[in-house]
């Protein structure tokens, strides 16, 4: 697939910023929940970000990263809160320190920039399926690649969700989603984690939610979220005024 590049310079530091094309038919949305942070898409979009992980794996030039920005992000479905630009970032070639990662968000690198990327990702297929014949997890081997805190993580900084990892869990990471881009009528998921989670002690967890009706719940959401506080009992607190979106939300489309 194409994607686009952009030279940017941020904290000190060159950078490449990979992002979709303008018109790209791919979105996604940020939420926190059960003390995680979960990136939120549909299928297409699973199929989109499993590309992305496993192109971005073999990348070795330093200060490479993903981003997608504001055009391709939506509420989230559940509360309708606003979503956070994404980066993918590779372990260790590319640290994004939360000036640089404020800079990123305020630069909101789009359209041509500096030329087009071809971004290739052959084997994914393959290992996607020798992974889901071994159940998925490879042992005493994915537990290793998991050991080191600098193997993985997931973290808000400077205004940005960073899901960044190693070259081998990226590929994992890749695999999964792409296992959930398959014809599910309800919720499928992924965790973008360590082995052996949540009795591990490591970097915070990440998850991959995949919903088949995704864009049409996160519009509601926002259109539920709209009419809720312009009403004369709105909630008064976040939390209830999520619990109200979701309640609503699920009683129109459920």
């Amino acid at each position: 697939m194409k994607l686009h590049r952009h030279r940017i310079r941020l904290d000190g530091r060159d950078y490449t910023a990979v992002t979709p094309r303008p018109g790209t038919d791919v979105r996604f949305a940020t939420d926190r929940m059960h003390g995680m942070w979960h990136l939120v898409t549909d299928p297409r979009g699973a199929v989109f970000l499993a590309r992305l992980l496993w192109g971005l794996s073999y990348q070795r030039r330093p200060g490479t990263l993903v981003f997608l920005g504001p055009g391709f992000l939506l509420p989230a479905p559940f509360g309708a809160e606003p979503s956070d630009p994404v980066v993918l970032a590779p372990v260790p070639a590319t640290a994004l320190t939360a000036a640089a990662a404020r800079g990123l968000r305020r630069r909101d690198p789009s359209g041509p920039g500096d030329g087009t990327v071809r971004w290739h990702t052959p084997g994914l297929e393959p290992y996607a399926v020798r992974r889901r014949e071994r159940s998925g997890f490879d042992g005493p081997q994915e537990d290793r690649l998991y050991r080191r805190p600098l193997d993985f993580g997931v973290r808000r900084t400077g205004g940005v969700l960073v899901f960044a990892a190693s070259p081998e869990i990226m590929r994992m990471w890749a695999a999964n989603a792409l296992s959930c881009s398959g014809e599910h009528r309800v919720l499928s998921y992924a965790y973008l984690t360590g082995w052996g989670w949540p009795l591990n002690r490591g970097p915070e967890p990440g998850e991959l939610l995949v919903l088949p009706d995704f864009r049409r719940r996160a519009r509601r959401a926002a259109l539920a979220r709209e009419e809720l506080l312009a009403g004369p009992e709105a909630p008064d607190t976040p939390a209830l005024l999520r619990d109200a979106v979701w309640a609503r939300v699920a009683e129109d489309l459920d």
